[in-house]
């Protein structure tokens, strides 16, 4: 049951992201409420250093995705689009899963592995575009 309920919770941030994605409307190099309004400002990491964080410029990368914006996705941060890729198929292996009343996932190995790479592609992606700047 503690599987599940972590694929569960997982899956359930991992679509909160996307929505909220999608929520959210692209603002040329920003993002803003549907209303207009600007949505704050840099991440605690650049207020304190100066310097862009390994994700800074994930959530501009992901609300450009979900709005058909591919170039500026890739724009904001290079691995945004394999990111969001990557929980997409998280929550439908999730719900395939569950449907079938499979392992979850949160105890498979091959999750584990993927997860990992996944992170490390993006933790490395951001760490190059915090040298270029």
């Amino acid at each position: 049951m503690k599987g599940r309920l972590a694929d569960l919770a997982l899956a359930a941030l991992a679509i909160g992201q996307l929505a909220a994605a999608a929520w959210l409307t692209p603002a040329g190099d920003a993002v803003a409420l549907p209303g207009g309004s600007p949505l704050g400002g840099t991440c605690w990491f650049h207020e304190v250093f100066g310097l862009p964080c390994p994700f800074c410029g994930m959530t501009r990368s992901f609300v450009a995705l979900a709005h058909g914006r591919i170039g500026d996705a890739f724009r904001f941060h290079a691995a945004g689009p394999l990111l969001a890729a990557a929980m997409v198929v998280f929550v439908a292996a999730v719900a395939i899963a569950w449907v079938r009343r499979a392992r979850p996932m949160f105890y498979r190995r091959g999750f584990a592995v993927s997860f990992q790479i996944v992170a490390m592609v993006c933790v490395a992606t951001g760490i190059i575009q915090m040298a270029r700047s």
